[in-house]
């Protein structure tokens, strides 16, 4: 079996991380797999030792050839990886399927600014004019899923984005096993960040966007507000900052973070080990009900307690147990549900064991491939 992958982006990145580890899973039970990238094929180095080839879109265009491929798995809607999939499509002969990770329509939204359903009323001219190539078409996306052999998606309420009698699998982001994510705190790591011995401490690995940016700025406040209560508390922050998180007037809150930029993969379990919580911000709405953030594996295999939405895979977690879930996910909730949550070393210590045990059973790559070969199995087979 041959599997051609096609992301938007390059693979050193969320949805590239989930491709690389679903492909060199997949090349243990004999998969051949190609992943196409729009172009820095070379990042996917900075991921590890891959068992699968990378080709730009323009390579994967003239070596790919009818009759090698067996089956295109689009890697979400998005009008780059559309375009690409149809050419390919075209040129192999050979069914795709899709992926859905986000609400792309809501993501379509907060960086236009604009109503999808205004968006769709637009003439075609002008509609097209305004769509970028990473984000989806609203017209043409549900096309390409309605001719699409299946789709699969990262959350089960992303089921209502695809065609009703399609056939559709979940299959659930997970954490690399071989990075440890469950070790003791690196002391010196916590040292060298400047971080002094009565501050609590919270980790945020991500990076900050229009989706998201509400959200992140309320950790941001959080935090601050810990810390104009007495509890001292730094946030240490990892990625990139794509739109401005808050104006100069709020610049008292850069002295609670540490922000660090993009770190190599591999630095990312000692950085979660001096962690006194984790949290991810925000609240079950049109945003957060339709994604599974890729970090959330990592915080659970870290064995330390996790703050996040009731919603996505909140849904499945057991609040107080394996979790704490936020009803509004704002800065008063997380300042409140820290506050009290940090000086309880033995609560923190249940629920982060048993976020760990969640993470162990459910959210490994080798069981989201397995699950994923029978699908393609199925669908190839015609059983679907």
């Amino acid at each position: 079996m041959h599997i051609v992958f096609v992301n938007y982006h390059h693979l050193d990145s969320n949805s590239g991380i989930h491709i690389f580890n679903l492909a060199n899973q997949l090349s243990k039970h004999g998969v051949t797999c190609t992943v196409c990238v729009p172009d820095h094929k070379e990042k996917a180095d900075a991921l590890g030792i891959r068992n699968f080839e990378v080709q730009t879109f323009e390579e994967a265009k003239r070596i790919l050839q009818p009759g090698q491929v067996n089956l295109i798995h689009a890697w979400t809607p998005r009008e780059n990886v559309r375009a690409m999939t149809e050419s390919l499509v075209r040129k192999c002969g050979a069914p795709y399927v899709v992926h859905l990770e986000d609400n792309e329509e809501a993501i379509l939204e907060s960086n236009l600014g604009v109503p999808v359903e205004m968006l769709r009323d637009l003439p075609e001219g002008r509609l097209n004019s305004l769509i970028p190539q990473h984000l989806s078409h609203p017209l043409r996306y549900k096309q390409f899923l309605k001719n699409a052999r299946g789709v699969t998606m990262v959350i089960d309420t992303l089921q209502v984005f695809g065609p009703e009698n399609e056939a559709k699998e979940v299959i659930w982001p997970a954490y690399e096993e071989e990075l440890k994510w469950h070790r003791p705190p690196d002391q010196t790591l916590r040292q060298r960040l400047g971080i002094a011995p009565q501050e609590y401490v919270v980790v945020y690995t991500g990076n900050v966007h229009n989706a998201n940016r509400r959200e992140i700025f309320s950790l941001y406040l959080a935090v601050g507000l810990l810390n104009r209560r007495g509890v001292p508390t730094k946030l240490v922050r990892t990625g990139t900052d794509y739109v401005r998180l808050y104006d100069k007037q709020l610049k008292m809150l850069d002295q609670y973070c540490v922000p660090l930029g993009h770190l190599p993969r591999t630095d990312l379990p000692a950085l979660l080990s001096i962690a006194d919580a984790l949290v991810q911000p925000g609240k079950a709405d049109a945003f957060n009900m339709y994604r599974f953030p890729s970090k959330l594996p990592e915080y659970l295999a870290s064995g330390k307690p996790v703050l996040l939405p009731a919603a996505n895979i909140g849904r499945f977690l057991k609040d107080g147990e394996e979790a704490i879930l936020l009803k509004e996910g704002n800065a008063l909730e997380i300042a409140q549900t820290l506050e009290a949550l940090f000086p309880d070393q033995t609560r923190r210590e249940r629920i982060g064991e048993g976020g760990r045990l969640f993470a162990e059973k459910h959210l490994k790559w080798s069981l989201s491939a397995e699950k994923l070969l029978r699908f393609y199995e199925k669908l190839l087979k015609g059983k679907s």
